[in-house]
């Protein structure tokens, strides 16, 4: 029976020095931080980002945290899903620091945005740790920026179409024409209009512009066919408002063809948007 006795007495013993270690170990790891850079706020859809991951020992610098960080996206039912390499998994180096990819679903999400969360085990020194950033996700952009006029008449001046699109300008500010697009002044009235001038407003950008600014409007009175000289009259349309005269003198029943210029500024390979200015022309009568 004594035996048995000191039998008992000794695993128990044994058991609670066990349990005791162990929570001097767990009160000893060492906090940590994560900093993910670099943090783009927007993402294309399909598109890809390096992250790259550092570990910090918060307690003591000098020291450098191993192990692994593990990537995880969080988001509602049927939101953002996009991929990570190494199945989202990236273990530090000996600088604690690890590099991850990225790539956004090929189609845009609702909602637009995406929640990643990167995860650090921790190690025997230090502790586990978390942190978020949130992705928002767009579609890709059209490369392209449109232009368009607005034409308002007076004073039996018409004017046809009501509104020209100037079409599409890529990157590298080069003007783009409305040729195929000529605004018609007609004089509906029974005396000349003499003369006829036209005002515009300031270019207006869409809400969604990037990239792309207006510089000038031109017009001619000749169709501009390559590989002829652009242009050959030409005069800015602009804000203050200034009186440009286009003929001196418009008779009834004599159309008037105009032909029309947009010299955009391109402030980026990847430009998209609108823009719109409103023209005034009037004839003295």
């Amino acid at each position: 029976m004594t035996i048995k006795h000191l039998t008992i007495i000794a695993l128990t013993s044994i058991l609670i020095t066990t349990i005791f270690a162990q929570s001097q170990m767990a009160s000893a790891l060492d906090s940590t931080t994560i900093k993910i850079s670099p943090v783009p706020p927007v993402i294309i859809t399909g598109d890809s980002v390096t992250l790259t991951v550092t570990v910090t020992d918060s307690s003591n610098p000098g020291n450098l945290p191993t192990g692994s960080v593990t990537f995880t996206e969080q988001n509602p039912p049927g939101g953002a899903s996009g991929t990570f390499s190494n199945n989202g998994i990236c273990t530090l180096t000996g600088t604690s620091q690890c590099q991850i990819t990225y790539t956004a679903q090929a189609t845009v999400p609702n909602p637009p945005s995406t929640l990643i969360v990167a995860s650090y085990g921790g190690d025997i020194n230090d502790a586990s740790s978390q942190v978020s950033m949130l992705l928002q996700i767009t579609p890709p952009p059209s490369n392209t920026a449109q232009g368009s006029v607005t034409i308002l008449g007076t004073c039996g001046v018409a004017v046809s179409p009501q509104s020209v699109d100037f079409g599409q300008t890529l990157p590298g500010g080069k003007p783009v024409l409305a040729t195929n697009n000529p605004i018609v002044i007609t004089n509906n009235g029974n005396t000349p209009a003499s003369p006829v001038t036209v005002v515009g407003t300031d270019w207006i950008s869409s809400s969604n512009a990037i990239g792309i600014l207006a510089q000038e409007t031109a017009f001619s009175l000749k169709v501009n066919e390559p590989p002829g000289p652009a242009y050959l009259q030409l005069a800015p349309v602009s804000n203050p408002p200034q009186s440009i005269t286009i003929t001196s003198s418009l008779i009834p029943g004599s159309p008037l063809d105009t032909y029309w210029q947009l010299t955009p500024i391109t402030t980026s390979n990847q430009i998209v948007g609108q823009l719109t200015q409103t023209l005034t022309f009037s004839g003295g009568c």
